[in-house]
Protein backbone atom coordinates (compact mmCIF):
# COMPACT_ATOMS: atom_id res chain seq x y z
CA UNK A 1 0.00 0.00 0.00
CA UNK A 2 1.63 3.46 -0.86
CA UNK A 3 1.94 5.38 2.46
CA UNK A 4 0.76 8.31 1.09
CA UNK A 5 -2.78 6.84 -0.14
CA UNK A 6 -2.65 5.39 3.67
CA UNK A 7 -2.22 9.30 4.84
CA UNK A 8 -6.11 9.29 3.21
CA UNK A 9 -7.24 6.44 4.52
CA UNK A 10 -5.94 8.10 8.18
CA UNK A 11 -8.32 11.23 7.41
CA UNK A 12 -11.35 9.71 5.93
CA UNK A 13 -11.41 7.29 9.02
CA UNK A 14 -11.41 10.17 11.07
CA UNK A 15 -13.80 12.44 9.61
CA UNK A 16 -16.21 9.26 9.43
CA UNK A 17 -15.71 8.71 13.20
CA UNK A 18 -16.39 12.33 14.06
CA UNK A 19 -12.83 12.06 15.62
CA UNK A 20 -10.34 15.37 16.35
CA UNK A 21 -6.95 15.08 15.36
CA UNK A 22 -6.18 14.59 19.17
CA UNK A 23 -8.46 11.68 19.54
CA UNK A 24 -6.91 9.90 16.20
CA UNK A 25 -3.61 10.51 17.62
CA UNK A 26 -4.70 9.37 21.09
CA UNK A 27 -6.00 5.81 19.75
CA UNK A 28 -2.67 5.56 17.53
CA UNK A 29 0.02 6.33 20.11
CA UNK A 30 0.75 9.59 18.12
CA UNK A 31 0.36 13.33 18.71
CA UNK A 32 -2.73 15.17 17.41
CA UNK A 33 0.06 17.55 15.20
CA UNK A 34 1.43 13.98 13.99
CA UNK A 35 -1.79 13.08 12.94
CA UNK A 36 -2.23 16.64 11.01
CA UNK A 37 1.23 15.83 9.61
CA UNK A 38 0.27 12.49 7.69
CA UNK A 39 -2.87 14.14 6.22
CA UNK A 40 -1.40 16.94 5.08
CA UNK A 41 1.32 14.55 3.36
CA UNK A 42 3.93 15.98 5.10
CA UNK A 43 5.43 13.14 6.87
CA UNK A 44 5.11 9.18 6.11
CA UNK A 45 3.56 7.21 8.98
CA UNK A 46 5.61 4.38 10.85
CA UNK A 47 4.68 0.62 10.31
CA UNK A 48 3.38 0.66 13.84
CA UNK A 49 0.75 3.60 13.40
CA UNK A 50 -0.06 1.44 9.74
CA UNK A 51 -0.24 -1.56 12.05
CA UNK A 52 -2.33 0.27 14.80
CA UNK A 53 -4.33 1.54 12.80
CA UNK A 54 -5.49 -1.42 10.99
CA UNK A 55 -6.07 -3.35 14.28
CA UNK A 56 -8.27 -0.27 15.54
CA UNK A 57 -10.39 0.08 12.80
CA UNK A 58 -10.07 -3.41 11.53
CA UNK A 59 -8.92 -2.48 8.35
CA UNK A 60 -7.90 -5.06 5.65
CA UNK A 61 -4.53 -4.16 3.51
CA UNK A 62 -3.96 -5.29 -0.20
CA UNK A 63 -0.61 -5.73 -0.99
CA UNK A 64 0.41 -5.99 -4.72
CA UNK A 65 4.12 -7.89 -4.85
CA UNK A 66 6.20 -7.56 -7.58
CA UNK A 67 4.85 -10.35 -9.57
CA UNK A 68 1.31 -8.95 -9.36
CA UNK A 69 0.11 -11.38 -6.56
CA UNK A 70 -2.48 -10.04 -4.42
CA UNK A 71 -2.51 -10.52 -0.68
CA UNK A 72 -4.96 -9.77 1.69
CA UNK A 73 -4.05 -8.74 4.95
CA UNK A 74 -6.45 -8.32 8.51
CA UNK A 75 -4.63 -7.71 11.53
CA UNK A 76 -7.95 -7.58 13.46
CA UNK A 77 -8.80 -10.98 12.88
CA UNK A 78 -4.96 -12.32 12.14
CA UNK A 79 -5.58 -13.77 8.66
CA UNK A 80 -3.57 -13.54 5.71
CA UNK A 81 -4.96 -14.55 2.31
CA UNK A 82 -3.98 -15.08 -1.15
CA UNK A 83 -6.30 -13.04 -3.14
CA UNK A 84 -4.98 -13.73 -6.89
Amino acid sequence: MSQWIFNQMIFDTREEHGFSQEEMGRLLKVSGKTIHRYEVKEIKPSMDVIIEFLKVFNKKVFVVDKYEDVTEFSLAENTFSKVS
